[in-house]
């Protein structure tokens, strides 16, 4: 009887120890997958080497996914302001031209059509940038019911 019972209790922990090894990878790759790259598994949690292996392997992937998405969100965020910055240049001297008492109707078309124009690329870039924070969660969006 005892010894019936020590063979059962072995063989319940090897199933709980292959439930609970096989959860927590299931666990954290759902994390990954809902864009938490901050997780890690731990490779000395188990003896088997291909089990280490594939852990390893595994942070190495979050790493670089963490990695890549930083880069992402630097490239937009220059890249937006290096536009930007030209956008306003042609804006602040089409706004200088809108004033000149020498212009043509025409040229006077032309000079609104270019502030028309930079005001929407400028509001473009504007809500490329909020878009990337707002992705990054470094704001909150305001919820409001409709």
């Amino acid at each position: 009887m005892k010894r019936t019972i020590k063979i059962l209790s072995l063989v319940m922990a090897l199933v709980l120890s292959a439930a609970l090894m096989s959860a927590m990878p299931s666990m954290a790759a759902t994390q990954v997958a809902n864009g938490d790259f901050s997780i890690q598994l731990d490779t000395n949690k188990s003896s088997s080497g291909e089990i280490k292996e594939l852990y390893a392997g595994f942070n190495l992937m979050t790493h670089e996914l963490a990695a890549t998405e930083i880069l992402q969100t630097d490239f937009i965020s220059n890249v937006s302001h290096e536009i930007k910055t030209p956008i306003n240049a042609i804006e602040g001297y089409s706004t200088l031209l809108q004033g000149c008492e020498n212009l043509d109707s025409d040229q006077q078309e032309y000079v609104e059509k270019i502030l028309f124009n930079t005001g929407r690329l400028s509001s473009l870039v504007s809500n490329i940038l909020l878009l990337s924070k707002i992705e990054n969660q470094s704001i909150q969006p305001k919820k409001e019911v409709f």
